[in-house]
């Protein structure tokens, strides 16, 4: 079979063609140079991603241009707040656009132009979400795989390829590849749909617990949400992992410092504002003398601290 004509191949526009005999150039050039030059010979005669050999290859098929291969990528992983989203995209033959790309590297705006083009034209396109509840009983890892489980039994494909180097056991097949998100243009679409669907809930979210400023943050760990957590306590959008470490880590860079106490006046010992993170800290350690000491526990949910 004829080989991939560069104008068929929808990631064939991505890198500058390597020019004819660039290999070979690059060998006599190694022979007299130190090994700093070296490198930077053999990377730029590196061959160039090939969507259909990369195809061909993986999945064994010869006629690349009618496989239909679904692309998959989640955002939301590194978050303290909010549940953990991921796309799924097949996109018919010859699709195109000039913001087709990582999502992190696009703007807000183009974002929303590239995910509306993919809605109205992708084959496939499915979303799926792992909600806090679900990642604070089970843990990020199970749910940074069973995302990909669940996007895998509802789309229908040929093929199945994510970002990144995870080792999914789905129902059907799924080769993983670092920086697929700049490579695949199936798994680029999917991280921009995604990010747009998580962006949109994180917005709404933001509506209920205005505090933690996620409409900017989108729940990341930004200055303004990790002093807000420290402030205001934890929502039950948090993820509990993340909170924790947070305390800890803030119980670590201040100095050790007795609780602040106060009488409710009706026999009860309540912590002082300045204690509340020491308690909190505490209390993700399984520390026990407070409770001991007849001092309630730091409150669970913002807003609800008498």
């Amino acid at each position: 079979m004829a080989p991939a004509r560069e104008d068929d191949d929808p990631a064939g526009a991505r890198r500058p063609p390597v020019a004819a005999g660039a290999e070979t150039e690059g060998e006599d050039l190694l022979a007299g140079t130190p090994p700093t030059a070296q490198r930077a010979v053999v990377r730029r005669a590196a061959p160039r991603f090939r969507l259909g050999a990369y195809i061909r290859a993986t999945f064994e098929v010869e006629d690349w241009r009618r496989f239909r291969l679904c692309g998959m990528d989640e955002v939301g992983r590194g978050a303290f707040a909010g549940p953990l989203v991921a796309a799924a995209v097949v996109l018919p033959p010859g699709f195109r656009h000039p913001w087709l790309r990582d999502s992190k590297k696009l703007t807000a705006h183009q974002r929303e132009v590239v995910a509306a083009e993919v809605h109205r034209r992708a084959l496939a396109c499915a979303i799926a979400e792992i909600t806090v509840a679900e990642i604070n009983l089970r843990g990020l890892g199970w749910a940074n795989v069973e995302i990909f489980r669940r996007l895998v039994a509802e789309v229908a494909a040929d093929g199945y390829c994510c970002d990144g180097r995870l080792r999914i056991d789905a129902a059907h097949p799924v080769h993983c590849l670092v920086r697929g998100d700049d490579l695949i243009p199936s798994i680029s679409a999917a991280s921009i749909v995604a990010k747009v669907h998580r962006d949109a809930l994180m917005r709404r979210l933001h509506l209920q617990a205005p505090d933690y400023d996620w409409d900017h943050n989108k729940g990341y760990g930004a200055p303004v949400h990790r002093a807000a957590i420290l402030a205001r306590g934890v929502h039950p959008e948090h993820r509990r992992v993340f909170i924790d470490n947070l305390l800890q880590l803030e119980l670590c860079l201040e100095p050790a410092a007795a609780p602040e106490v106060r009488s409710s006046g009706a026999g009860v010992v309540e912590p002082g504002a300045g204690a509340l993170t020491g308690i909190a800290g505490a209390r993700s350690a399984g520390v026990t003398e407070l409770a001991a000491a007849g001092a309630p526990p730091a409150p669970e949910v913002a807003g609800t601290r008498p």
